[in-house]
């Protein structure tokens, strides 16, 4: 599986077939085969097509936090009036020195942020001063400067930029598992959906081939009633027995839209275009087995399920808000240094000369020290931060306990269907064998109505005994992969998102 830049879902599965581009409401039966429904469930999907949108959302977020390192261009104008009085001569007692001065400035300049917390400003300046101090004409002066300050504790290793853009890229990746999360629960659902399918229409054969036993039973009574062989009362047996098989079948059929509808909802963004298509499952299930171990499985789930994999994010993101807020409690000690040159003249251009010349160089470094007072709120969200840390820890230990649980109990369900799928086999084999040897013993008058129409009730039981538990062991092994996180693996289906 690989995550990258932009958002998309592409399916690298085998082509549709002719039948499946083809508007499935021009037709109302249609023959479906289960990887047409995850293709489909896949494409238009409500579920996946909601959960699609938090990556989307989480990388524009992630380019947001990149915006902390955008320059910023400032542009400035400012007018500036000092009237100085002067001084008072001691001896005289008289005002000398007094002037009204104006200053005029404008200049553009560059500041930001870079990666590793420094913070920069480059900027251009023109003065120009005028009044009683510059009575022969106008000064310029202009200056180009450099100044760069470096956190050294507090905002050195991290800063809260750094903190954010680290949270939206695990936010980024935790959001991506999410849906695939939602990808392997619905191509689940779909998968469990189609078996029920399955099972609802073999079940529908079931309880027609015994309405169709209990028909012609019920001729066959008459018959014999009429010729006297038989009393009365076994024709009104067979009826009766006629009427319970075509409620079964009346309910069967009920139970089959259900399931239609089941799996449609998941097929399907626009249900009405669907409604009146009568979904068929393209081929029978066979229960053959599957290698069943718990050992590799509970390896498989503790390296792919995406809920742990998204704990473990969660924990490391936990660990960047420990790191962030330790920071935090640090003095601030700031390397501040600037670099420039300066200019001035009696017109713009001479002052611009000794810019261009680098005639009068300035520089200035300084520490400044900033030591928080108490510093209540940076000891507190470190605290509590160590708390949640603590928490999450506990919760993925729980999470990892659960998912053993679960599969475990998944692989001893999907052995037991396996078993209980070979036994109704049987049952049913044998059910099928001891109806024909009683209808032979009731033409040989052996027998009794009541005797054939039991083993007949007997024989539909264990047919719709045996179709469920085949329907079941699908559904285990479905469950199973699910627990595993092998869903998409097991279906020979990959997401990529790109």
């Amino acid at each position: 599986m690989r995550f990258t830049a932009t958002i998309a879902v592409v399916l690298l599965v085998s082509v549709f077939t002719v039948r499946a581009q083809v508007p499935i409401t021009m037709a109302t039966n249609w023959t479906v085969s289960l990887d047409e429904c995850l293709h489909l469930a896949l494409r238009n999907n409500l579920s996946v097509q909601i959960e699609r949108r938090g990556p989307a959302a989480a990388r524009f977020t992630l380019e947001g936090a990149y915006g902390a390192y955008d320059p910023s261009l400032v542009l400035s104008n400012k007018v500036s009036y000092l009237d100085n009085p002067g001084r008072i001569d001691s001896f005289t007692g008289f005002t000398s020195g007094s002037s009204q001065n104006w200053t005029e400035s404008y200049g553009p300049g560059i500041r930001g942020l870079l990666p590793w917390g420094t913070t920069y400003e480059v900027s251009a300046n023109l003065y120009r001063d005028s009044g009683t101090s510059y009575a022969s004409s106008d000064q310029y002066r202009d200056s180009l400067s450099f100044t760069l300050i470096q956190p050294l504790l507090k905002n050195g290793s991290v800063d809260s930029s750094r903190y954010m853009l680290q949270l939206a890229k695990k936010d980024l990746k935790i959001s991506e598992l999410a849906f695939l999360s939602k990808v392997h629960q619905v191509v689940a659902a779909v998968q469990l959906a189609y078996y029920e399918l399955v099972y609802a229409q073999e079940n529908i054969r079931v309880y027609q081939k015994s309405l169709e036993l209990a028909e012609q039973f019920l001729a066959e009574n008459r018959k014999r009633v009429e010729v006297g062989a038989l009393a009365p009362l076994d024709e009104k047996l067979a009826e009766s027995q006629v009427a319970t098989r075509r409620a079964e079948l009346i309910a069967s059929q009920r139970e089959l839209d259900a399931k239609e509808n089941a799996l449609k909802n998941l097929l399907t963004a626009d249900f009405v275009a669907l409604a009146s298509v009568r979904l068929r499952p393209a081929a029978a299930l066979v229960a053959l087995p599957e290698p069943l171990e718990s050992q590799p499985s509970w390896e498989r789930g503790l390296a792919k399920r995406p809920e742990l994999l998204q704990a473990r994010l969660d924990l490391e993101r936990q660990d960047l808000s420990l790191r962030y807020f330790k920071n935090q409690r640090l003095p601030q000690l700031d390397l501040v240094g600037t670099y420039g040159h300066s200019g001035l003249g009696g017109n713009f251009g001479n002052s611009f000369d000794d810019l261009t010349h680098a005639r009068h160089p300035f520089y200035s470094y300084a520490l400044m020290f900033t030591y928080p007072l108490g510093n209540r709120a940076a000891r507190a969200n470190h605290e509590a931060t160590k708390v949640a840390k603590e928490r999450s820890l506990l919760q993925l230990k729980k999470l990892e306990q659960d998912v053993l649980v679960e599969i475990d109990d998944a692989v001893k369900l999907a052995r037991s269907d396996f078993e209980r799928s070979d036994a109704t086999r049987k049952a049913r084999q044998f059910a099928e064998a001891a109806l024909e040897a009683e209808q032979k013993k009731l033409e040989a008058g052996k027998s009794t109505s009541f005797v054939v129409l039991q083993l007949q009730r007997d024989l539909t039981t264990a047919r719709s005994a045996e179709m469920r538990a085949v329907a079941d062991y699908h559904k285990a092994l479905a469950r199973l992969a699910l627990s595993e996180g092998t869903v998409l693996e097991r279906n020979k289906l990959s997401v990529e998102i790109k």
